[in-house]
């Protein structure tokens, strides 16, 4: 239950106006008596303190206000203190306490009032605590600010509205002036004469509220620098009371942008005059710069290159030769090598090029495209194709003069040894067919005067010796015939008769079968004899290579201007090693011979302007062929002095 009211103050809190005042104030309006006790708690106080009036009323003010009253004890030492030191009307900050114990910073007055019953005291407080706050966030922000002012560096100038400099940061020492240099002039008197009218209407602007930015040139101690500046109005309670500039040291930037502009300038003046193409791509292709050289190398205007890619203008067959260039050379290194690739002109021709690409990287080391230095080298090609040409015409020449001169040596060292072999073999001849005579001689006595007299094994052996004779001879007629000159006495006669009468020289096994496939139509001019022969030399060893029997096929056929004749037999074969030395003199792989045999057919064939050739396999038998012209250029009766053959050029070396 609340306390029982006083009357006095009964009778004045029933006015109208009271009433009103304590019901609608927003400040807590706390009356208390004499003795410190709460006599009125309005809703205001509730709200504040969240004690309802029943709760409070009769309890002491040191409930919600220890800080402050527990200080001084009784009310009466209050109002001697208040009418003593004057306190009434002024406000004082305190802590106050609610009901749950949280404190609170608390602002509040003193009133002094009397009745009949006695003196009060009425405390008018409120809740500071949301202006504490900002208190605390302005003084931090205060400081923050201050803090950034002095270590900006960045220098931060505060002008009036006149443009007088108020403060200035620590930043300005950076240009070689103290701040108390600054302070107090005119922000004009540190602005060249170029830009003082531009400054001055900035002012003007920041006076009028706008914000402006800009570049100017400040006069330092150490000349003139480069800045950039932004301004802003300074405003309190909406009135513009004060500037202030930022202002930031891009002396260096502007240097290096001049340094860029001449670079760029440079470099301009390099791609529009160089008589090389230069073209810039993007990483997809896209032809985004050329110069004047790059379109008349191409005939496209820039605008229609523009609209294009570098793929467009080269021939497909180039596309992935420059595809793996970019990926391997210019992405990985930033550059490729030279190469050469193709164009295509607007006017559909194709022409050669050499160009060397490389990467343009973005701010961020990225790569956004490629440039590249083009060569048209149509002419270049032109002079190196007809180099080549002349090289190679100087080339076959000196190798047709290198050869002729080798025959031409070959020639004389052939006519010499051969000169020397033929001497050699008529004195072989000589001395040795008089003592095979005299042999002979014996032998025909022999078998005619003492043929009674003579048992079978000496009859025998007279046989040997006759062979044997008739052999000697042999070897002394084949050394003669390849060493001695041959006479050739051409005429006509069909393949068929040549071959009949070439077999009719041979004794033909019965195990031998002979296939004659010749035409009798296909007429060579030869010497007979010498080519039986070469026939009987080639069927002779056709023969021996079939022990056991086989066949020889003889064929002949046209081939252009030439007549082929192929002696192919059945037997056993040559072994590749053999091969290589068939025909050679001196080599033979029978018991008996010196090897003259083939040689001899090779010398008479080639003599007739013709080859002979041999192909063999082992276990398939062998094939002879022998290729004459159909038109000789020879006439009548031809003598061809002493020669080793072609084919046997190798073992003449020797």
């Amino acid at each position: 239950m609340p306390k029982r009211e006083s009357k006095g103050f009964s009778e004045y809190r029933n006015e109208d106006l009271f009433r009103s005042i304590i019901n609608y104030a927003s400040d807590a309006i706390i009356p208390i008596d004499i003795s410190g006790k709460i006599v009125f708690w309005n809703k205001a106080a509730e709200k504040i303190f969240g004690y309802s009036s029943e709760e409070i009323v009769g309890k002491p003010v040191t409930k919600i206000m220890p800080s402050h009253f527990g200080k001084h004890g009784s009310l009466h030492a209050e109002e001697a203190i208040i009418s003593r030191e004057g306190f009434v009307g002024k406000t004082f900050e305190t802590v106050g306490v609610r009901k749950d114990g949280s404190t609170f910073p608390l602002e509040f007055s003193y009133s002094v009032w009397t009745t009949e019953e006695g003196v009060f005291l009425t405390l008018i407080a409120r809740d500071i605590t949301e202006r504490k706050k900002m208190e605390e966030m302005l003084r931090s922000s205060e400081e923050r600010y201050r803090s950034l002012f002095e270590n900006a560096k960045d220098i931060i100038v505060l002008l009036d509205l006149k443009g007088k400099i108020v403060n200035v940061n620590k930043a300005c020492e950076n240009y070689g002036v103290k701040r108390k240099e600054i302070i107090g002039k005119n922000a004009l008197d540190f602005v060249s004469q170029d830009y003082r009218s531009t400054v001055f209407e900035e002012i003007k602007k920041l006076s009028k509220g706008k914000l402006v930015s800009g570049e100017v040139e400040i006069k330092t101690p150490k000349g003139i620098a480069f800045a950039e500046y932004s301004g802003n109005p300074i405003k309190i309670d909406k009135h513009i009371v004060g500037i202030q500039i930022i202002v930031r040291d891009i002396t260096q930037r502007k240097r290096d942008e001049e340094r860029i502009r001449q670079s760029e300038k440079m470099f301009r003046e390099l791609f529009e005059t160089s008589l090389d193409g230069i073209v810039m791509v993007d990483m997809h292709g896209k032809i985004v710069d050329c110069n004047q050289a790059y379109l008349n190398m191409l005939g496209y205007s820039k605008n229609e290159l523009k609209r294009m890619t570098f793929h467009q203008i080269t021939p497909e067959k180039w596309h992935k030769i420059e595809e793996r260039i970019i990926k391997e050379q210019v992405i990985r290194k930033g550059y490729s090598s030279e190469y050469e690739k193709e164009y295509i002109r607007k006017d559909g021709k194709i022409f050669p090029v050499a160009l060397k690409a490389w990467l343009i990287k973005d701010g961020n080391g990225k790569p956004k495209g490629m440039w590249a230095v083009v060569r048209d080298i149509t002419e270049q090609k032109l002079r190196e194709k007809k180099l080549k040409r002349y090289t190679h015409s100087l080339e076959g020449l000196v190798e047709k003069k290198s050869k002729e001169l080798k025959e031409t040596q070959l020639k004389l060292l052939q006519s010499e040894r051969l000169a020397a072999i033929g001497e050699l073999a008529g004195m072989v001849g000589h001395d040795l067919r008089n003592p095979l005579m005299g042999i002979a001689g014996a032998v025909y006595y022999l078998k005619t005067k003492a043929k009674s007299k003579l048992d079978n094994t000496e009859k025998k052996m007279l046989k040997i010796i006759e062979e044997n004779i008739a052999y000697s001879n042999k070897i002394i007629n084949d050394l003669q015939d390849y060493s001695r000159e041959l006479i050739l006495e051409l005429n006509e006669i069909d393949v068929k008769t040549l071959l009949k009468e070439s077999l009719s020289s041979i004794r033909i096994p019965q195990s031998v079968e002979i296939i004659d496939e010749t035409c009798k139509r296909h007429i060579i001019k030869v010497d007979v004899n010498k080519m039986k022969r070469a026939f009987v030399n080639i069927l002779q060893n056709a023969v021996d290579a079939m022990p056991n029997g086989g066949k020889i096929i003889i064929k002949s056929r046209k081939a252009k201007d030439t007549l082929v004749i192929s002696f192919k037999d059945t037997g056993i074969g040559i072994p590749k090693e053999i091969l290589k030395k068939i025909g050679k003199p001196l080599f033979t792989t029978k018991a008996k011979g010196m090897g003259f045999g083939l040689a001899i057919c090779r010398r008479i064939i080639e003599a007739h302007e013709g080859k002979l050739s041999i192909k063999s396999t082992v276990g398939n038998g062998t094939t002879v062929k022998i290729s004459l012209p159909l038109t000789s250029k020879m006439k009548g009766k031809q003598t061809i002095l002493v020669g080793f053959p072609k084919s046997v050029a190798a073992y003449a070396k020797t």
